[in-house]
């Protein structure tokens, strides 16, 4: 019997202008390796601080790749809750407040550790202006 460990994620973002639904995106994400490397790390007790604990915000002009640690030039915040959705499946909940970041670009979005690693990133063409009539609300499922 052959068994593989997938790792997976579904990055989900609302974004809302003046109170209004103004687009909406669902689409699979990177877990990058040291993402992968931190799930192995924690299973074996070898390092602390590998819980993701934080969402970071950024602009880039670069998609993802499997060796990204940062998300440049990042808002950084901490990720207001977490729930388990069944085996192997955790969701992160995050929002971007209208009093947050405002006058930043926005395209690249990054699951952070407590001890700072970037586990996960997902990243969008379009690019959100941030002002003060924009709130964003978010969720990361990983799937294990």
């Amino acid at each position: 019997m052959k068994d593989r460990l997938k790792i997976t994620g579904i990055f989900h973002l609302k974004v809302f202008v003046d109170g209004v639904l103004k687009n909406e995106f669902t689409q699979k994400n990177m877990v990058v390796n040291r993402g992968r490397t931190n799930i192995v790390e924690s299973l074996a007790e070898e390092t602390t601080g590998n819980w993701i604990d934080r969402i970071a915000i950024g602009f880039s002009v670069d998609p993802p790749m499997p060796t990204d640690t940062i998300i440049a030039e990042a808002f950084i915040k901490p990720i207001d809750r977490f729930e388990y959705l069944g085996v192997g499946q955790v969701r992160f909940h995050w929002e971007l407040l209208p009093e947050e970041n405002n006058g930043a670009q926005l395209n690249n979005y990054g699951l952070v550790t407590e001890n700072g690693t970037l586990f996960a990133r997902w990243f969008e063409e379009e690019v959100i202006p941030k002002r003060q009539n924009v709130h964003l609300i978010g969720h990361w499922t990983i799937i294990i």
